[in-house]
């Protein structure tokens, strides 16, 4: 409603009205950027850019640090299951890139990078490493009560793409919000 609201042309693009123009979305409870076309031609070519991967999307989390590797990438299909997604030998394969910039205590703090991620992808691939994100409940992690309920250690950072012929290139960043980085002044109260 806000971007209608603010751009009232939006109101007809997109795969649905609820959801004008839509092309990048985050979980609930997830911070940073969400991606939205305000023409037909723009949502097109960025739909067709998620789809094949050319949209470059980085995200900044703590995950708990059980031995989790410097950096890699993960590699394993994804099914729903619920209310959740899990590795499935049937599922649709999915890979995600990370570096861990910090450890701190129990917890590392990583950059992870997934060209077309599947709903929850990179919470469940780090869940799949025993390294599940600070306060994600739902896919293993105790509680934390540094960060509200419900709120994992996951932020949308940044998005990029090299645009074509009609369209320019994108991009956009977001900090890290305050509740995330005051995870690194202390150790985390998760078991290791």
């Amino acid at each position: 409603n806000g971007l209608v609201a603010r751009f009232p042309e939006m109101g007809a693009v997109g795969h649905a009205p609820n959801e004008p123009g839509l092309v990048h979305r985050i979980d609930n409870q997830t911070s940073g950027l969400v991606l939205a076309a305000r023409t037909t031609r723009a949502f097109v070519a960025l739909v067709d850019a998620l789809t094949s991967g050319q949209l470059h999307k980085t995200y900044r989390l703590w995950c708990l640090d059980r031995d989790l590797p410097d950096a890699g990438t993960i590699s394993a299909a994804l099914a729903p299951a619920g209310d959740r997604v899990v590795v499935a030998s049937d599922g649709s394969p999915r890979e995600t890139s990370y570096r861990v910039l910090a450890r701190v205590g129990g917890a590392a703090f990583v950059e992870a990078a997934a060209a077309r991620a599947f709903r929850h992808q990179v919470r469940a691939h780090f869940a799949s490493l025993g390294c599940p994100l600070v306060n994600d409940t739902r896919y293993g992690a105790p509680a934390d009560d540094r960060l509200a309920p419900g709120r994992h250690a996951l932020h949308a950072a940044g998005i990029a793409w090299r645009g074509d012929d009609e369209l320019p290139e994108l991009a956009v960043s977001a900090p890290v919000p305050s509740d995330l980085e005051a995870l690194g002044d202390q150790s985390p109260p998760c078991p290791k």
